[in-house]
């Protein structure tokens, strides 16, 4: 970087500087982070599958309490629900990038 008054900026020490995350003191591969982030993880998966479940059996009531006429009508619209729920769930990354 350079100043516009005194010309280039010196970094403290004899280094050419260092990133913002060695000032706080914590380190990424502390065990920790690490433990949280595996129990992150397993927790997310163990969502993930009740969510296919439940989008299973959705699909069974479907079947057991709708007249079969109307069955791919309630399809549809569980299918479209489906899609408009996951891209509002997702809204915050389509927006970011």
């Amino acid at each position: 970087m350079t100043d516009p008054i005194e010309g280039p900026v010196r970094t403290a020490g004899k280094g050419a500087g260092g990133s913002a995350a060695e000032g706080t003191g914590k380190k990424k591969d502390d065990w920790g982070y690490n433990l949280m982030t595996g129990l992150r993880l397993i927790v997310l998966f163990l969502v993930f599958i009740a969510a296919v479940q439940l989008y299973f059996t959705i699909q069974g009531v479907i079947g057991m309490w709708v007249s079969d006429q109307y069955i791919p009508l309630i399809n549809a619209i569980y299918y479209l629900v489906v899609i408009i729920g996951g891209v509002w769930l997702l809204r915050g990354t389509f927006m970011r990038r």
